[in-house]
């Protein structure tokens, strides 16, 4: 029995999953997607490399569908190269619910399947699978008033990425551009990002560069002698590959 007053000691649940964080070690080996509600009622969804950060796609609608989500994807697919998978949670944007389940069924579905791109899906319940993204879409939340700002031509104490801090003013020639795509911008050229080479301040695009897979090494999953990080269970969730069959992200 334990001492009076000291702290009951509790046997730890050998069912409890535990958490781990996972990277992918070469570029375009999965890339993450989702949709985010932006303030102004518009949707935005963007794709984003899990080696390097990049956000390769993005698009801002009135609407979240499937036909938006595909749309995005053709065109990051033609800038970046081909990811060997991507990972999405179980919305019905990205995935089609009905039984039974049949892989294309779906407009997403149909593209992936198009292109030859695996899907991973998240574990329903689980956000954390798809964490990176939502990391992003939390800096975009705090950030995006600032390039709001500046693209209306109101002077702001900080402008990320410098130089446009009056972007739409009377006085300025150049195109006014939508604040999340100067976001975007931002995020991926001129923000060293801390889970990359911070030594060096890396950026996202310098290290999508970096990590391209060499030639002989197939860009799938961690890859020869890769390493794996995760920010979602051990177990991850699963998805579909271009064949069929469940993968784990």
């Amino acid at each position: 029995m334990p001492e009076a007053g000291s702290p009951e000691r509790r046997p730890e649940n050998p069912g409890r999953r535990k958490w781990v964080r996972y990277e992918r070690a070469y570029s375009n080996s999965m890339w993450h997607a989702d949709y985010k509600l932006l303030d102004d009622g518009r949707w935005l969804v963007a794709y984003q490399d899990d080696a390097s950060r990049l956000i390769v796609g993005h698009g801002v609608f009135d609407r979240a569908t499937a036909e938006n989500a595909a749309s995005v994807l053709e065109s990051a697919v033609s800038r970046h190269g081909k990811p060997a998978s991507v990972l999405t949670d179980h919305g019905s944007q990205f995935y089609a619910s009905e039984e039974p389940r049949i892989r294309g069924s779906a407009a997403f579905e149909k593209k992936l399947v198009q292109l030859g791109i695996s899907h991973r899906l998240a574990r329903a319940g689980h956000p954390q699978t798809n964490g990176k993204l939502g990391r992003f879409y939390g800096e975009l939340q705090r950030k995006l008033p600032i390039f709001v700002a500046a693209s209306c031509g109101i002077a702001t104490k900080a402008s990320p990425g410098g130089g446009d801090a009056h972007m739409g003013g009377p006085f300025c020639t150049a195109r006014p551009r939508d604040p999340v795509e100067r976001f975007v911008d931002w995020y991926n050229n001129d923000r060293p990002h801390m889970s990359l080479d911070w030594s060096k301040r890396e950026t996202p695009a310098q290290a999508h560069a970096r990590k391209m897979p060499p030639p002989d090494a197939a860009a799938r999953g961690a890859g020869p002698g890769g390493r794996r990080r995760a920010s979602g269970p051990a177990a991850g969730g699963t998805g579909a590959g271009p064949g069929g069959g469940a993968r784990k992200p």
